[in-house]
């Protein structure tokens, strides 16, 4: 499980650095692929927002799910 704590509008000043682990960008599917030798090519991605989609597109993760109920916006 790989989870980021930042938050660009974060209280805390120290929260809002790290922006390359927060989706859309790929950070931590890059720590990911290194810690599991994964290929992402022959990847899937279940998400449950459009910015999980974005995500995988940028990672360059061909296969994607969103769920029929998820939130698009």
């Amino acid at each position: 499980i790989y989870f980021s704590p930042y938050f660009k509008s974060s209280n805390h000043h120290k929260y809002r650095l790290n922006k390359k682990l927060r989706k859309p960008n790929i950070g931590m599917i890059l720590q990911a692929k290194k810690d599991f030798k994964i290929i992402l090519k022959k990847s899937i991605l279940i998400g449950d927002s459009m910015t999980d989609m974005q995500t995988a597109i940028n990672a360059g993760i061909k296969h994607k799910i969103l769920p029929f109920n998820c939130k698009l916006i």
